[in-house]
């Protein structure tokens, strides 16, 4: 679904700005997935 996006990005927006794009969601993963990390931290620690 996310590939699908990518193709249909390629056609409508120029390639420089699918990357800058592409970074934002490189970022925007890092940090969800970074808050995850730091719940399931919390999680840990609530537990002991």
């Amino acid at each position: 679904m996310i590939l699908n996006f990518f193709l249909i990005s390629t056609q409508i927006i120029p390639e420089e700005k699918l990357v800058s794009t592409f970074k934002d969601v490189q970022v925007w993963i890092l940090i969800w997935i970074l808050r995850k990390a730091l719940n399931v931290v919390k999680i840990t620690n609530n537990s002991d």
